[in-house]
């Protein structure tokens, strides 16, 4: 790793001047060794993978769900990351930042601005599920929608800051049994069998399953099975050359017009006008 600390700052990056903000990925890529400190806000938000990260000389290790809210003057690298580690990293500029902050009250301010290290917290799988389809979207969208859409993305990762100060210490065991099964089930055969695979997973009931999503994560089991056979075919979409027939079968569907019905009720564009639209952006 370089030592020598470099600076980065709102000028050298034009949608920052413009927006206040930049929204970007790594998609795989390696993630910056170098150390450096920003006259910005950035989150950084593991999508996939994982990484080491040495924040203010101090390294954490970043798994899948994982943030982090590093302020300005905070000092950052990466040591090391695992294969197809994919990064989100959303800079905000700081008067866009400190409005938001504003708007969420001094406890939540302090919590991010008063300790000596950046808060580092872990979304929830629905709230990973949620974060995910607002980026996979962002990649479809021209700037004016994607310049409105960054801001939601911002103000939902300090709902997700605000709701993990507020979570008890230790889950019950049926949540933390759930959440164990839902990162089991996040696997695309598990994804296109879709409930009988949860309930094979829990081995809860039907009821019991449905009681426990509904109170852990607001949604229920055909729901969640929903939207992540959605986020896989979107990105089957971006990353494959696959027939739609062929992405279809594989999350689960048989039917063409009822997958088209809801995918366009979901993200807004057909699937066929999605893979058009499709535009990636890396660091």
């Amino acid at each position: 790793m370089n030592s020598a600390l470099q600076h980065l700052r709102v000028v050298d990056y034009a949608d920052l001047i413009h927006d206040k903000y930049y929204i970007q990925g790594t998609f795989h890529r390696t993630l910056m060794a170098t150390i450096h400190d920003h006259d910005f806000y950035e989150i950084n938000y593991v999508l996939e993978g994982g990484c080491k990260h040495l924040i203010n000389n101090i390294p954490v290790d970043m798994t899948e769900g994982d943030a982090t809210i590093l302020r300005p003057g905070d000092t950052h690298g990466f040591l090391s990351q695992l294969p197809h580690t994919n990064l989100l990293s959303l800079s905000i500029c700081i008067e866009e930042m400190e409005r938001f902050l504003h708007a969420y009250g001094d406890s939540v301010t302090s919590q991010i601005c008063a300790r000596s290290q950046p808060p580092i917290f872990h979304l929830t799988a629905h709230q990973q599920n949620d974060y995910r389809t607002d980026f996979e979207q962002i990649l479809i969208l021209n700037q004016n929608q994607r310049r409105t859409r960054v801001k939601i993305m911002l103000d939902k990762m300090l709902q997700f800051y605000m709701l993990y100060l507020e979570r008890p210490l230790a889950s019950n065991n049926a949540n933390a049994h759930l959440l164990d099964a839902l990162t089991q089930f996040n696997m695309p055969e598990h994804i296109r069998e879709g409930v009988p695979a949860l309930l094979r997973l829990t081995n809860f009931s039907h009821a019991q399953l449905c009681r426990v999503m509904k109170s852990s994560l607001g949604v229920t089991p055909q729901q969640y099975v929903v939207s992540l056979r959605l986020n896989l075919a979107l990105e089957l979409l971006q990353v494959s050359d696959l027939s739609l027939e062929s992405i279809i079968s594989q999350v689960g569907y048989s039917s063409l017009s009822h997958f088209n019905m809801i995918f366009t009720q979901r993200f807004g564009l057909t699937p066929s006008e999605a893979r058009r639209k499709i535009r990636v952006k890396t660091i």
